[in-house]
């Protein structure tokens, strides 16, 4: 299934991809499952051979709701139902699923379109309330910039491995989340709002920016001037946005040079934030999951949650914001504004 997979999205990440392949086991697995047989809601048609699930539509669209409950994690599933159909060659299903798949997405941003003109501020109690999430993302880095400024002196080159090691927490959450520190009439404008999980491809770099990973730049040695560089993220966006060029707030970047300052005699590579900075051993790249889990254990939120209380509380005003600022703002987070709209943002409920 994996070969057939990448043989139909050459453009899709290996990680995605497996994905795909985790949720094409997963629905064999119900559809042979005596669960689904004995079912009191019924299959809408026996699928007799499992295997061939993703050909009978109203039983998978039927597996997709009673499996997937939340709606971003179930178009994600749609992706892949979608792909599967194209590694079958099967083209007539493939466009009726991806048309399934479009219109859920089309009235869902309908949907919020009405609710961003007539909310009120009551979150769904079945949701996850992503303005608390917002509201102690914020309290957690405030938290931390004040343990570090309790002991950090800018003059002072001898601190412990323990105080180091706080100083990279404090870097590696501003960069993440420096945007929430903002006032709330302009977020919608933050210069480095949450991304994925880019930053682990970050390398600090002076002069001219030659390779493929992703940047701190100084632009020039004797210039006093920054910017973010962004080659590596996600491949879907990457291939239809490309190369990103993005200043950075001077609270980040001052966070960032102190974290690089402090930590100039330890580092070994030029990767910001590598694996095995404080031992022996050779630094490398995180792997997402062992990046993911860090961002978890520090903020007590994964990245999605971080961006998703991020998009809802900027657009948690009395106006409708035109469509350039929103779709900048998308830009900077390296989604689309469709996803902003469909994925990202929980709207109120109307009354």
């Amino acid at each position: 299934m994996l070969k057939l997979l990448k043989i139909a999205k050459p453009e899709t990440s290996d990680t995605t991809l497996k994905n795909y392949v985790s949720f094409y086991q997963t629905a064999i697995n119900y559809f042979k499952s005596k669960e689904y047989r004995d079912s009191d809601k019924g299959p809408i048609d026996i699928v007799y051979d499992p295997r061939r699930f993703y050909e009978n539509i109203p039983a998978t669209i039927q597996f997709l709701n009673l499996k997937y409950p939340k709606l971003n994690v179930r178009l994600a599933r749609y992706n892949a139902w979608v792909a599967i159909c194209l590694s079958y060659k099967n083209e007539s299903l493939y466009r009726k699923v991806k048309k399934i798949k479009n219109d859920i997405e089309d009235f869902e941003k309908h949907k919020n379109k009405v609710a961003l003109e007539n909310r009120t501020l009551i979150p769904d109690d079945n949701e996850t309330n992503y303005f608390n999430i917002f509201i102690e993302v914020k309290k957690r880095l405030i938290q931390q910039e004040e343990l570090v400024n309790d002991f950090f002196e800018s003059e002072d080159t001898g601190y412990t491995i323990v105080e180091l090691k706080q100083i990279n927490k404090l870097a590696l959450m501003y960069i993440i989340a420096s945007s929430f520190l903002l006032e709330d009439d302009d977020l919608l404008i933050a210069e480095n709002p949450p991304r994925r999980l880019d930053y682990r491809f970050l390398k600090y770099h002076e002069g001219k920016v030659t390779g493929d990973f992703n940047y701190l730049n100084k632009i020039h040695p004797k210039l006093n001037i920054y910017r973010l560089v962004f080659n590596k993220y996600k491949k879907q966006a990457q291939k239809s946005i490309g190369q990103q060029k993005l200043k950075i707030n001077k609270k980040l970047l001052k966070i960032l040079l102190m974290y690089i300052n402090t930590h100039k005699n330890i580092r070994k590579s030029d990767i910001l934030f590598p694996q095995n900075l404080y031992n022996s051993k050779d630094e490398k790249i995180y792997e997402s999951y062992q990046l993911s889990r860090i961002i978890k254990k520090y903020f007590g939120f994964n990245i999605d949650d971080i961006r998703h209380a991020f998009v809802s509380q900027a657009y948690k005003r009395p106006y409708i914001p035109d469509t350039k600022t929103l779709e900048g703002l998308a830009y900077r987070m390296a989604h689309s504004f469709k996803t902003a709209m469909s994925n990202y943002r929980q709207y109120s409920k109307i009354k």
